[in-house]
């Protein structure tokens, strides 16, 4: 399975305001999300925010044609992945109302350290209250430098900055490797959040 991450820096013409998810049978699905600027929204701890407006992840089963018929403005950045990690919260407790997006720009040489912190991470998050699941994604092909997506659903931004900000946490997360990382926030709608975490 191939996933196909495209960042713009204003929303592509025609394209919903809202998150959006299109399943198309046999061949995969196309989630589209309006960004929000929440530079102010809480304490990125050193990660970046982040010029981008839209987002769009093509998901191809079994091949290497396009999900979608139609192309969308050409993005500011594209980043073709395969998922590398998953992790899961409590499937009790309530839906997830955001959607945060973490790129981490690297060497490739760090991409096992880096792998090694976010798996000690991971398992950190799985535990904390309003954590809904996470998909990490590496980049297909990286001469030189690795991109690393992350998208997690967590009930709130509130419940994300508790666990983010959190002493234990910022113990997992050590470094030892030069990144370039941002955060984005993607809010979810009431009827589409179950949906779109899935």
């Amino acid at each position: 399975m191939i996933t196909t991450f495209s960042f713009y820096e204003r929303p592509p013409d025609s394209v919903p305001g809202y998150p959006c998810l299109s399943r198309i049978s046999g061949r995969g699905a196309v989630l589209a999300l309006p960004l929000h600027a929440d530079d102010d929204a809480f304490d990125r701890q050193g990660y970046g925010g982040s010029r981008f407006a839209y987002l769009t992840m093509e998901t191809r089963i079994g091949g290497e044609r396009p999900v979608s018929g139609r192309r969308l403005s050409t993005a500011s950045l594209t980043v073709e992945t395969t998922r590398v990690m998953r992790a899961k919260g409590d499937p009790d407790c309530p839906a997830p109302g955001v959607v945060l997006v973490t790129v981490a720009d690297l060497a490739t040489v760090d991409a096992d350290a880096f792998l090694r912190q976010f798996s000690a991470a991971s398992a950190f998050m799985e535990r904390q209250p309003g954590f809904r699941a996470a998909r990490l994604y590496r980049e297909r092909i990286s001469p030189g430098r690795t991109v690393f997506i992350n998208v997690a659903g967590w009930t709130s931004v509130p419940d994300f900055v508790a666990a983010f900000s959190s002493d234990a946490f910022k113990r997992i997360i050590v470094g030892g490797f030069e990144t370039r990382s941002r955060i984005m926030v993607a809010h979810l709608p009431a009827a589409e959040r179950l949906e779109a975490a899935q």
